[in-house]
């Protein structure tokens, strides 16, 4: 029963000791990351990983060039363009209708006025387009109608009487 009154005593390791002077060989200096990273990427372009970063750079460096080239030569034109006067453009417009003869110039001195007269038509077939022109101006126009009749399909044959 003694035995049982008692505790047993249970033997328990040393605490670890801890020695601040003491160095372990395995240690090795913390490194920051970028220096890390700068270490890994001269690595890995020493192997030649970056080649083809390099070549993805001049392809776009070629591609930028490309495009300022298409760029100025755009400027070059809006230049000229602005240059150039509506009236010039007129002109250039006339004298290249003027030799395909679909037109030609008239000058009236009486009234200092330019006349386009057609040299390919006659008198009959401008009058027919004229009237051609007419009526199918005529025939696009629409009555007015409100909206509901519009959806409903109403139309009216005759005029309103008004007094």
């Amino acid at each position: 029963m003694e035995s049982s009154s008692k505790r047993r005593r249970i033997h328990r390791s040393a605490s670890p000791t801890y020695e601040l002077d003491h160095q372990d060989d395995s240690y090795e200096p913390y490194v920051p990351v970028a220096q890390r990273r700068q270490e890994k990427l001269a690595k890995l372009s020493s192997w030649g990983v970056n080649s083809e970063k390099e070549k993805a750079k001049k392809q776009q460096e070629e591609l930028e060039e490309r495009e300022d080239a298409e760029r100025e030569e755009e400027r070059r034109r809006e230049n000229a363009r602005n240059e150039r006067t509506l009236l010039m453009e007129a002109q250039d417009v006339h004298s290249k209708k003027a030799l395909e003869g679909v037109y030609s110039l008239r000058f009236c001195v009486e009234c200092s006025h330019i006349f386009n007269l057609d040299s390919k038509k006659t008198e009959g077939e401008k009058a027919e387009e004229a009237d051609a022109e007419i009526l199918a101006a005529i025939k696009s126009r629409r009555k007015l109608a409100s909206d509901m009749e519009l959806a409903k399909g109403i139309q009216y044959t005759d005029s309103l009487n008004t007094t």
